[in-house]
């Protein structure tokens, strides 16, 4: 489908906000800094200065005569901010008094009945709700995937998500830019991500309710014009529908002689490409290559069959890391250990990461660059070559070899499929000699005497 280029740009306008407010934020000399697992300001508790928190959860309950910045998978605001409240979290809650403005990014961002927002209200995330009798007395910017706003607002309303049900007042303009109902997810992304915040489900598209009151202009952008009520509207109403195409492909007709040279480039890219790859084995690890290459050539046959086994015990071990990583995520999660859940996720992704890595440059160049320097040899070998001896000159030859043949049409598929198992079966074996071998180090070595220690 053709992309959105408007909500695009409104959500990176709103995202990048947040980040330069947090970053950029003045620095002041008489700030308070707390972390732990649960910070809580409980009622009655005044903190003169500027507020940093890292929490877990951080509760505040009490008044903080400055401002507050703070990171907590879960944030409740019910006292009082006498500055500005920046911060980002799983779950944000306010429901207190902040005089001035409000910058958060989160999962699920909610204004109770009694906050009270003194100034501008920019936030990004999945998903906004403001309750009735909430305030905001100035400005509101939201981009994320949906927003349900029921209280009110003095300023202008700039909102670019999936969909906006706007039910309390704005006594300016409003700017809205939304998808169209049909594109609302069927459940909640975040419902399977162990320890996620609870997502509710709003309407998507643009949504007035009976309440709803816009003192200025209402111009929203989306696939299908909306119901907007008479007397809703103060100002003017302006639609713009956003045509949602299927994106066609513009085939290039390329001659004979374009064809050629394109061929000829890419065959170039990789012969120089493999050529520095195998130059830096062969200079590197000269023994270890040669012994990889020498398993190629004696034992092609099981070199093929346990590369293909290689090959899939990768896949298997790239199943088995996902399913342990779900399984102690959502075993840590029902413990209540959170942090733990999302440590493991991280770990079990940079594995899973390390093991698609490994797979890419296997199959791209290090199974290539063994069966190359075996290929080499062989052929030298049997023209009385002293080249045979050079394990450069073996290489290049192989690789050149190589090259030419996985870039023939219909052969060349089947010729890197060939390369890819030899080069694989190959490795396996050496990491099983040299494992073997270790193993037998360790079973020789002989035991440490017993001490003697003679009775004083």
């Amino acid at each position: 489908m053709k992309a959105h280029v408007k909500r695009g740009k409104w959500l990176v306008v709103v995202v990048l906000s947040l980040l330069l407010c947090l970053v950029l934020a003045p620095a002041s000399y008489a700030l308070e800094k707390m972390e732990g697992s649960t910070v809580i300001i409980e009622a009655g508790e005044v903190i003169e200065d500027d507020l940093m928190v890292f929490a877990n959860e951080f509760v505040l309950e009490g008044t903080v005569k400055g401002d507050v910045i703070f990171f907590a998978t879960k944030a409740t605001v019910n006292g009082t901010v006498e500055g500005d409240l920046m911060g980002g979290g799983q779950e944000i809650y306010i429901n207190g008094d902040v005089t001035d403005d409000v910058r958060v990014g989160g999962t699920v961002i909610t204004l109770g009945e009694a906050a009270q927002i003194g100034d501008d209200f920019m936030a990004g995330g999945y998903s906004l709700e403001s309750m009735t009798g909430s305030l905001v007395e100035g400005d509101v910017f939201f981009g994320g995937a949906q927003a349900r706003l029921a209280g009110d607002m003095g300023g202008d309303l700039w909102v670019s998500a999936g969909g906006l049900e706007l039910l309390g007042t704005v006594a300016g303009d409003v700017q809205a830019d939304v998808a169209a109902a049909s594109d609302a997810p069927i459940f909640s992304p975040f419902m399977f991500v162990p320890g996620a915040a609870n997502a509710p489900t709003f309407e998507w598209g643009l949504t007035l309710g009976e309440q709803a009151q816009i003192g200025g202009d209402l111009n929203y952008t989306a696939p299908i014009a909306a119901d907007i009520p008479d007397a809703a509207v103060a100002g003017e109403v302006a639609f713009e529908e956003v045509v949602q195409t299927a994106e066609t492909t513009t085939v290039e007709t390329l001659t004979p002689a374009q064809e050629a040279w394109n061929w000829l480039a890419n065959l170039l890219r990789d012969l120089v490409a493999l050529l520095l790859v195998g130059f830096l084995m062969v200079w590197l690890t000269p023994r270890w290559t040669g012994q990889v290459a020498g398993f190629v050539r004696e034992r092609p046959l099981p070199s093929l069959g346990w590369g293909l086994l290689a090959i899939a015990a990768i896949f298997v071990a790239m199943v088995l890391v996902v399913a342990v990583m779900i399984m102690l995520a959502m075993a840590f999660n029902a413990l209540t250990l959170g942090g733990l859940a999302g440590t493991t996720i991280t770990i079990g992704l940079f594995i899973l990461f390390g093991l698609a890595l490994l797979f890419g440059f296997t199959v791209t160049y290090f199974a290539k660059i063994i069966v190359a320097v075996a290929s080499g040899r062989y052929i030298f070998s049997k023209f009385n070559s002293r080249l045979a001896e050079n394990r450069y000159w073996c290489m290049a030859l192989g690789v050149l070899l190589i090259v030419i043949l996985t870039a023939v049409p219909w052969i060349g598929p089947l010729v890197a499929l060939v390369v890819a198992l030899l080069g694989f079966g190959a490795l396996w074996q050496e990491g099983i000699k040299g494992w073997q071998q270790r193993l037998g180090a360790w079973r020789s070595e002989e035991p440490m005497p017993e001490m003697k220690v003679k009775p004083a």
